[in-house]
């Protein structure tokens, strides 16, 4: 979902670049945690590996908090700019 609303913005001529870009980071650390979670050490085997995936699991989760605050802020300025139609913008991208 975060590449398809990247794509999106993108292709977007109201919106800028950059928040696609924050969110291709955003994808990047969801990758990293994914993989934390598939390939690392189980949570059940010690402490530390307990300790590992908590933390993962919340960088990821206060990250996409504010991922999603930076997005509202910047659809807001986009609307505030005059772009009223800037979902239709959006959605003809596809």
């Amino acid at each position: 979902m975060t590449l398809v609303c990247a794509f999106c913005i993108f292709k977007s001529p109201g919106f800028p670049n950059l928040y696609g870009y924050i969110l291709l980071l955003f994808a990047v650390m969801l990758g990293l945690q994914i993989c934390v979670m598939l390939f690392g050490p189980r949570s059940w085997s010690s402490d530390e590996a307990l300790h590992l995936q908590v933390i993962a699991q919340k960088v990821v989760v206060y990250s996409e908090i504010l991922v999603m605050a930076f997005l509202a802020i910047g659809a807001m300025r986009a609307l505030e700019r005059g772009e009223n139609d800037m979902t239709f913008q959006i959605l003809e991208g596809f």
